[in-house]
């Protein structure tokens, strides 16, 4: 491993801000993840990711007003042509998709956890999202990233101070 990566060290347990699932419909999976998890919802967002031959694969996602770490639904990533279609491991639709981290520099956990074995499916404007032959899915955010979900959150009343020391970042 390249030793700038090991004295830096991994984003840590710490740095989980979400843990990512998917359903077939974003009002149903609010009702049901919600029982489960006994939470309350943002409102729906709407976004787009990259897919293969510069196809734009619209998402629906959501985030638990509780947290962190939040709970996020997504909707859309089973496309085989978005770049995050990696929702059906072995056939089966839906559920757990990815592990959301922040890093303070993100670059260098990326190369940390390719180095691990995993393979960077997508990385652009400070995130990026690897997977592990395992299945397992990891979105790596900038600190500096962050803001763009602190923003969604706050539009839907969520207040993050003093949550966690992960809303107010590296110290």
């Amino acid at each position: 491993m390249d030793a700038a990566v090991t004295i830096l060290g991994a984003a840590g347990i710490d740095n989980v801000y979400h843990v990512a699932f998917l359903v077939e419909d974003i009002d149903e999976g609010m009702e049901q993840y919600g029982a489960v998890f006994a939470c309350e919802w943002a409102e729906p967002g709407h976004t787009t990711l990259p897919g293969t031959g510069g196809v734009e694969c619209p998402i629906t996602f959501t985030y638990s007003k509780g947290g962190p770490p939040f709970i996020e639904l997504q909707v859309g990533l089973d496309d085989p042509e978005c770049v995050m279609g990696f929702a059906r491991v072995g056939g089966r639709p839906g559920g757990f998709h990815h592990v959301g981290i922040y890093a303070e520099r993100w670059r260098d956990e990326v190369k940390r956890l390719e180095e691990l074995g995993m393979t960077c499916i997508y990385a652009d404007h400070g995130m990026a999202h690897l997977r592990h032959p395992s299945g397992l899915g990891v979105e790596v955010v900038s600190w500096k990233g962050r803001s763009w979900l602190h923003g969604y959150l706050a539009r839907n009343g969520i207040d993050l101070a003093g949550r966690a020391p992960i809303a107010a970042g590296p110290s």
